[in-house]
């Protein structure tokens, strides 16, 4: 099948197996003379030992420009959207040189692992790749400071940053690097296979003390410090070894603390010791899976043992120790008790997806719900507005960190290419311009018709946006 998007003309081989599949991206940097080998991956061995579907790219421009990088992109977006039951979105792999530097930084989230073969890469801007694997293969031949760089060199700025996920392999000039790369061991192929996003999360430094873990899912979690204990706010829906992770982040005891029960901020608390949930979601533990479990239409990952769970409610306080105390405050709409965390030592509001993540708050509810959905949510809104005031040049943080660039998700990276149209942080003009969409939905001014009868089910006022999502039409 050929597919023609812009410049870049493609090739795709598809595999059906019955579920979904790998995908391999080739990239044929020299049109009509490819220096990749598709046949590799075809032939009837790999494919028993490997089964995948295969894309190859071959351009008609440098795949190193904006625009054929953009349009590939954007065409394997369109593939695992069309195709899901075929092709595997957490796992495709990237195999190219110099194009496969640069088209991976710019998209680090959208492949699960790169294989550069040889080329020169930016070392400033493969940085973006610190949590993706990264395999680089590179000749032998004498240093320099030039820019791109080698092979070598990119890989080790990637090592400098903190990467733990990249190899790199010296290839003698008389030996092919795509002949050893790829050659019967299948080591590189088996190591390739094994990368799956689903598994891997990405750390950011927020400030002393404070870490936002991103999972697969675009889902993040923030782990506070005290001097006595580590809190972790919110869990994610990685299915990577999540426990271990903090772990390595802090030797402090680790508990959780959770700002509402949807499968997206609590998969992996039961692998914690002791769960802080809004007392009411305790109690409709059950009745809030089964809601889970339809919308997310998979089995969700065990909950936290009844021991487990400790109550939560407006104004508990969490002493983590060194004057570090987070407060619960209530802000329910996303969910009847959604919950709000303020830490006032590190000046953070942590805020899960009560006012949304810098683009919508999400509301579900049947079509006869949505007026006292909106309503008690427009009480929340101007009751948490008390504490604005001491709030002032506070760091907030949402449930989805990248969704301050946008929900498109064929656009949200394009901020690493200085390719950003949209940009909306969480602030407390979020807080007050949502307040004022529940008005103006309550009142008629925004009719109806229009956020329940429209595609998108999507209504916003100046900072604040919601998309309803109507459980019964």
């Amino acid at each position: 099948m050929n597919y023609i998007r812009g410049e870049i003309h493609c090739r795709y081989w598809k595999q059906e197996t019955g579920a979904p599949m790998p995908l391999l991206v080739l990239l044929s940097e020299n049109a009509g003379e490819p220096k990749v080998k598709p046949q590799v991956f075809l032939s009837e061995k790999f494919q028993q030992k490997f089964p995948c579907s295969m894309l190859l790219v071959e351009a008609g421009a440098d795949l190193n420009a904006w625009e054929p990088a953009k349009a590939l992109r954007s065409l394997l977006f369109e593939l695992e959207a069309e195709q899901p039951e075929v092709i595997d979105g957490c796992r495709m792999y990237l195999i190219g040189s110099s194009a496969a530097w640069t088209i991976g930084s710019r998209f680090p989230r959208r492949f699960a692992a790169v294989v550069a073969l040889g080329g020169r890469g930016d070392p400033h801007a493969a940085r973006s790749m610190k949590f993706t694997p990264v395999w680089a293969f590179g000749s032998t031949q004498p240093g320099d400071r030039r820019l791109p760089a080698s092979p070598k060199y990119t890989a080790a700025a990637l090592r400098s940053c903190g990467s733990q996920y990249v190899r790199y392999t010296e290839v003698p000039v008389e030996k092919s690097i795509w002949d050893t790369a790829f050659s019967s061991s299948y080591e590189v192929s088996t190591w390739m296979f094994e990368q799956n996003r689903r598994k891997m999360f990405e750390v950011t430094y927020l400030r002393p003390g404070v870490f936002r873990i991103d999972d697969y899912f675009t889902s993040s979690a923030y782990l506070v410090c005290g001097t006595e204990k580590a809190l972790l706010i919110d869990t994610g829906m990685g299915e990577g070894d999540l426990h271990a992770l903090v772990r390595s982040l802090t030797p402090l005891p680790v508990e959780v603390a959770v700002t509402h029960p949807h499968e997206d901020h609590m998969a992996n608390a039961a692998g914690f010791s002791k769960t802080w949930l809004h007392q009411h979601d305790i109690e409709a533990m059950d009745e809030n899976r089964a809601e889970m479990a339809k919308v997310f239409g998979r089995k969700l990952s065990p909950a936290p043992k009844p021991e487990q769970l400790y109550p939560l409610n407006n104004g508990t306080k969490i002493n983590l120790g060194g004057e570090v105390i987070i407060e619960a405050v209530e802000l329910g709409g996303h969910t009847p008790n959604s919950v709000v965390f303020i830490d006032r030592a590190h000046e953070c509001v942590f805020t899960g997806d009560a006012i949304g993540s810098g683009y919508i708050a999400l509301m579900i509810c049947s079509r006869e719900q949505w007026r006292q959905m909106i309503s008690h949510y427009r009480d929340e809104l101007l009751r948490f507005q008390k504490y604005l005031p001491s709030l002032q040049n506070y760091a907030w943080y949402g449930g989805h960190f990248i969704q301050e660039n946008g929900c498109d998700l064929d656009r949200q990276e394009d901020y690493l290419s200085g390719s950003s149209t949209y940009y909306l942080p969480i602030s407390e003009d979020v807080v007050n311009d949502m307040a004022l969409l529940c008005g103006r939905l309550l009142s008629g001014e925004i009719p109806e018709s229009q956020f329940l009868s429209g595609p998108e089910h999507y209504c916003e006022f100046q900072n604040a946006g919601m998309i309803f999502r109507i459980t019964d039409l």
